[in-house]
């Protein structure tokens, strides 16, 4: 398991590795609160970023094309 408690309103973050800093917000009754809403908007946010991932003459400036270099250095150092 990545964490052990849902977090909450007060303290929403839980730190879960110092070196290098992960924190995961775990509030489990977020996407209940306004399920409908929370999923449209959610997607309508979402659908640009993926038809970036699924364009063939991907931008090397892009989000997914930072998102794997990042991606890669990072996994360089474990």
């Amino acid at each position: 398991p990545i964490y052990t408690q849902v977090t909450d309103w007060d303290k929403p973050a839980q730190r879960i590795a110092k070196a290098p800093v992960l924190d995961v917000m775990a509030i489990d009754n977020l996407p209940s609160l306004v399920p409908r809403e929370s999923s449209e908007d959610f997607a309508q946010q979402l659908q640009p970023y993926l038809e970036q991932l699924l364009a063939e003459d991907a931008d090397e400036n892009s989000v997914w094309s930072r998102a794997e270099k990042t991606y890669r250095r990072h996994i360089t150092q474990l």
